[in-house]
């Protein structure tokens, strides 16, 4: 059962918005509605409230929707976030917090059920180390700890496996890593990425993958490999 956190300070929008929740949840979720963003952050900090999912309008009163998604993005890293509101000026500094989705109320019907499903495939990738790849006829769920390398080739990026399985899918390397999320991770090239904890040896020139594949690290994204890897691994070098 999955929990929710609804914030809005009118009374009316907030029943409404919980129904609709309810209606796709099929009543498989716990919605806690709060009038302010500061009374969410209270139960969150005091009474040790763990929500999977935030609904927050943006204009709450003295505490804006978006200053309580920032803290909720430091308090419950892997929590959803989608703002439900009526204004459309708010959505640029919205795009300056980790979220799921922005949906205009006018046009809840249409986008909020994209918006939630969006937000369970993220909340299963934070919670459970997998990444979900959208597939003909449903979705492939990988573990993100399999995941050796990957090559972006003609708007198709493969995926290279550690038990020598290659998957394919559209999404671009931009994309794959944001929702990988994992310091693990890193481009070394326009076309690569790699898991550095797939990597055998580091050059200068390219990584020496544990399946003795040799992916290249290109000139700019040396400097930035370079530390990423003294970071992750603790060394000097």
């Amino acid at each position: 059962m999955i929990k929710i956190a609804i914030c809005d300070d009118e009374r009316e929008l907030r029943e409404a918005t919980a129904a609709r929740l309810r209606e796709y949840f099929a009543e498989e979720a716990l919605i806690a509605p709060f009038e302010s963003g500061e009374a969410l952050l209270r139960a969150v900090r005091e009474e040790n409230c763990r929500y999977q999912l935030a609904v927050l309008d943006i204009e709450l009163g003295e505490m804006n929707g978006i200053a309580v998604g920032e803290a909720l993005n430091r308090l419950l890293p892997t929590c959803q976030i989608i703002y439900l509101t009526g204004y459309l000026d708010y959505a640029p500094d919205a795009y300056a917090t980790r979220h799921t989705y922005y949906v205009y109320r006018p046009t809840m019907e249409k986008h909020l059920p994209l918006a939630l499903q969006k937000a369970m495939t993220a909340l299963a990738e934070a919670e459970n180390g997998q990444l979900v790849l959208p597939q003909k006829g449903g979705q492939l769920v990988l573990e993100k700890r399999e995941i050796s390398h990957l090559e972006r080739r003609l708007r198709v990026t493969k995926l290279y496996l550690a038990d020598g399985q290659c998957v394919t899918t559209a999404l671009g390397l931009e994309e794959l890593l944001e929702r990988l999320e994992s310091p693990a991770f890193l481009r070394c090239h326009n076309s690569f990425a790699v898991s550095l904890d797939h990597a055998a040896v580091f050059r200068r020139e390219s990584f020496l993958m544990k399946d003795g594949t040799v992916v290249p690290i290109s000139h700019g994204y040396y400097p930035a490999v370079r530390e990423q890897f003294r970071k992750y691994h603790h060394i000097e070098l």
